[in-house]
């Protein structure tokens, strides 16, 4: 039954999810870890290949569910070497830092057919239905948790998976408009703990409502704009040499070889963590994706910047090397 008076809750517009696709085709899950385990859990293949250079959460989720997997390297574009993908079997590839078009992905997708399509650093990624496509949403949107799965007729059977609550997760988000992010980072690892080990379960109502109420238009154009402006000051100094071209990027990649960058840019409150350096850890990289593990500088572009924002990040950047 309805209820009737009480408190006001938040103020959210109520408008409409960035994805628009029959149900049929999508699962709104709590993380983009239970999106791919529940893609290999749909697609009954006996093993999957997953990038050395990727996240230790998503082995880690592999051994959880009894899923094979055979790690594989990845070449200067970023695109996997050597992988010949069975009948029976599958891969996962990452769309790294945003920076795919989507006519790239729909190739990587035609050559290798049992495909899923990580976008959790692409979420304006147009999906391929032909594949398993996995979004992020914490990633891209001030939400504590959220995940889509999205394939053709993926939910046709509508199975049911019980709803996650996430308002109690959410309280570092609401903490940090009075504080300040990093003031309130440990609460947000712990939430980050929290997710990792947590079962498949479905996208909570309170995640769902904050989704509904976003200008995802808003959000694509000030990402686009601070990428470029970045790219325009600092790519004669960037090793990284993939250039994004019609996406929608998670980050500015950074690549300089100079070890003592990260600490200084922390130094001058420019938060830049070293991505997935588990890889040199256990020396099993090539040297692509050791230099990548160990002088990717990921700058922040997100929609709480502006134009003035890059100028002081460029700044703070060519003052340091200089």
């Amino acid at each position: 039954m309805k209820e009737y008076g009480g408190y006001l809750p938040l103020e959210l517009r109520e408008q409409e999810e960035y994805f628009k696709t029959e149900e049929k085709n999508i699962y709104r899950l709590n993380c983009g870890r239970s999106a791919i385990a529940l893609a290999v859990k749909k697609s009954n293949w006996k093993k999957i290949f997953i990038p050395i250079y990727m996240c230790y959460s998503v082995l880690e989720m592999c051994k959880r569910y009894n899923i094979p997997y055979e790690l594989y390297h990845i070449n200067d574009r970023l695109e996997p070497i050597n992988v010949t993908v069975r009948e029976n079997e599958g891969i996962l590839i990452a769309n790294y830092f945003g920076i795919f078009s989507d006519d790239r992905m729909n190739r990587l997708v035609e050559k290798y057919k049992n495909v899923i399509v990580d976008n959790t650093q692409s979420f304006f990624s147009r999906p391929n239905m032909n594949a398993y496509n996995v979004y992020s949403c914490r990633k891209f949107i001030g939400v504590s948790d959220g995940a889509y799965l999205i394939k053709k007729n993926v939910n046709c059977c509508k199975n049911k998976i019980e709803k996650d609550i996430s308002s109690d997760a959410s309280n570092y988000l609401l903490k940090a408009l009075d504080r300040t992010t990093n003031e309130v980072y440990p609460e947000y690892l712990r939430n980050e703990k929290v997710l990792e080990e947590k079962d498949i379960k479905g996208m909570s109502e309170s995640t769902r409502r904050i989704l509904k109420s976003v200008d995802y238009d808003d959000i694509m154009r000030i990402r686009v704009n601070n990428y470029n402006y970045l790219q325009k000051k600092l790519s004669d100094l960037n090793e990284f040499k993939i250039v994004m071209r019609n996406s929608i990027p998670m980050i500015y990649p950074l690549v300089i070889k100079q070890r003592n960058l990260r600490r200084k840019l922390v130094e001058n409150k420019i938060y830049v963590s070293q991505w997935w350096k588990w890889i040199l850890d256990k020396g099993i990289g090539n040297s692509y994706e050791n230099d990548l593990s160990e002088f990717l500088y990921p700058l922040p572009i997100d929609q709480r910047y502006n134009e003035e924002d890059m100028e002081q990040i460029v700044r703070i950047v060519l003052k340091i090397l200089n």
